[in-house]
């Protein structure tokens, strides 16, 4: 199985994909790009059956800024382009997934990630989460907390 997660952003999207083959290691990739790009590659993945999912805004009673708009008209683009091909998934859920509290911050979340794929290594010595960087550890989370749904039929 494929899992891809979706980190949107006002101008950029991060994605991450768990390639689960049932090899004794999962394989992951990962990238970010202008929104298009990231609709080219995405593409052929979701026609061959795989798993996508975007992480989407929650409201937290708080005012929100031009930054924030933007990126809800680019989950709008995703879901409108994949057409209910998408799961929706909250930065709450990823943190339940991965830290069983809403009270984890992005730091106890990429622990957790390291923890379950290994750490980045180094160049000469790339280890599971080699090229992972800002965004596409969130991606990560979604495309992580989108695979345990699938596996406990959630989905």
């Amino acid at each position: 199985m494929i899992y891809i997660g979706i980190d949107p952003g006002p101008d950029y999207v991060a994605w991450a994909m768990i390639i689960d083959d049932n090899y004794p290691v999962h394989r992951l990739m990962s990238g970010t790009g202008r929104i298009d790009e990231c609709f080219l590659s995405g593409r052929s993945r979701i026609e061959d059956g795989k798993y996508i999912a975007v992480e989407v805004l929650e409201c937290f009673g708080m005012p929100i800024g031009k930054s924030t708009i933007e990126t809800a008209y680019t989950i709008g683009a995703i879901l409108d382009r994949f057409r209910g091909e998408v799961l929706r998934i909250t930065k709450n859920q990823t943190q339940l997934c991965l830290c069983r509290t809403t009270k984890a911050k992005d730091a106890n979340m990429k622990r957790a990630l390291k923890d379950i794929y290994g750490e980045p290594g180094t160049k000469k010595n790339p280890g599971g989460t080699y090229g992972f960087k800002n965004h596409t550890w969130d991606a990560l989370a979604v495309a992580h907390t989108l695979k345990m749904m699938v596996e406990n039929e959630e989905v």
